[in-house]
């Protein structure tokens, strides 16, 4: 019966069995495609860097809000902090002042001061420039004649405490009391100053020393042209 059946195809070889069998679990077993895994991993990946841009932008967001709500509120205080020291270092380099004008020629704002007979004591000028470590702001007083410094003030600065930042000690702004302003002022290192337009420089903070005498030399000249324009 069996010789029959395979001899008409009825039933398959052994072999045969195998194969189909093999064949049929083939068919129903597929592997993940590797290019779709890939292509999933990718998708993550944008998708964690979005979400982490996101965060980060939302933070910065928020962090400039709050500087600039930081910056709104305390801004006029600053503000007027310095006038305050500004009204304080007028009286302060002009000795013998009661009240004071306030003046503006060319774009050069000074400060004329009186007594109280009205005579004119002087004239404070405020400067600025660059220090070592960042702005520093100054007000010089004058006699009339603008020939001679009679005081100085560092109303703002941020030099390096114990080094630059000595520039406003009495130390150093009482060498500028008497200071000639023709010729310029300039500074010394290391040795006492020998003439009477000279300062001696602060040691190992040269730079600030420097761009201090720089500051002053720059707005006397300034205002000695104005005025002289305007004369």
């Amino acid at each position: 019966m069996v010789m029959v059946i395979r001899l008409f195809g009825g039933l398959p070889e052994r072999g045969d069995v195998r194969n189909s069998l093999y064949e049929l679990l083939s068919s129903s077993y597929k592997p993940d495609d590797p290019t779709k895994n890939i292509w999933h991993r990718s998708d993550r990946m944008i998708a964690k860097r979005i979400r982490m841009f996101a965060v980060l932008t939302t933070v910065a967001l928020l962090s400039g809000l709050v500087l600039a709500m930081v910056y709104a509120v305390s801004n006029p205080r600053i503000e007027e902090n310095l006038a305050d020291e500004q009204k304080k270092s007028i009286f302060s380099v002009l000795s013998e002042t009661s009240r004071y004008i306030e003046k503006e020629e060319d774009g050069v704002k000074y400060f004329v001061g009186e007594d109280e007979s009205g005579k004119a004591t002087g004239i404070a000028l405020p400067a600025e420039g660059n220090g070592y470590q960042g702005k520093i702001n100054l007000m010089i007083g004058l006699t009339p004649d603008l020939s001679e410094i009679t005081g100085l003030e560092v109303i703002q600065q941020v030099e390096t405490p114990g080094l630059g930042g000595r520039i406003a000690e009495n130390d150093f702004k009482g060498q500028f009391e008497g200071i000639r302003t023709n010729p310029a002022a300039y500074y010394v290192k290391n040795k006492e100053p020998d003439n009477n337009n000279t300062v001696q420089a602060i040691t190992g903070a040269t730079i600030s020393s420097m761009a201090v005498v720089s500051i002053i030399n720059e707005a006397v000249q300034r205002l000695k042209q104005v005025l002289k324009q305007g004369s």
